[in-house]
């Protein structure tokens, strides 16, 4: 038996569709920022980043715009391979064109001709937004701002008067938890 979709049910389901539809094409930005930085593609790295990108490094270190994105991404000239891994992925819309992604890494770098090994475990929180016209991938949405924290890090020393290179992930102990956590 076939059951007839009232106007309200069908426009809750496209609206499903539509979130979802975009949840899949944030998704991808991220996992395609990976997949970039392996490959040492500096350029298409800054094109998934809005012209005036922040990308917060930590420790007052704050990049702006795609001519200091590229500064930032010429240092990965310095490793003969990397290896990017993004999970626990999570997404939020504040409106239909921006949304705040959640997501950890696991980052491996061997150093150009040694055997150095760099190891970083830890987040980024993103805010993203939709593109007026697709990036050179395709991409419908780019990224305007991304803060990173870390958990741990091997093979780097920290940041000069820091106990890290990189900003700690706040962590709450049991006693001090009122709430949800919410991002």
């Amino acid at each position: 038996m076939i059951s007839s979709t009232s106007g309200d049910e069908l426009a809750e389901l496209r609206a499903t569709v539509a979130r979802l539809t975009d949840e899949a094409a944030v998704t991808r930005v991220l996992y395609r920022y990976c997949d970039l930085v392996d490959a040492n593609r500096q350029a298409d790295i800054v094109a998934l980043f809005t012209p005036d990108a922040t990308f917060d490094y930590g420790h007052g270190q704050v990049y702006t715009g795609h001519e200091a994105l590229r500064g930032l991404f010429s240092n990965l000239d310095r490793n003969d391979a990397t290896s990017h891994h993004l999970s626990n992925v999570t997404i939020t819309f504040d409106d239909a064109d921006t949304a705040r992604s959640h997501s950890y890494l696991y980052a491996y770098h061997r150093r150009s001709g040694t055997d150095h090994l760099v190891h970083l475990w830890g987040r980024y929180d993103d805010v993203l937004v939709r593109r007026e016209h697709p990036g050179p991938g395709g991409e419908l949405w780019a990224i305007a701002a991304r803060a990173l924290t870390g958990a741990a890090e091997l093979g780097i020393d920290p940041d000069p008067g820091w106990p890290s290179r990189y900003p700690l992930i706040e962590r709450v102990g049991r006693e001090a938890v009122t709430g949800p956590v919410v991002h």
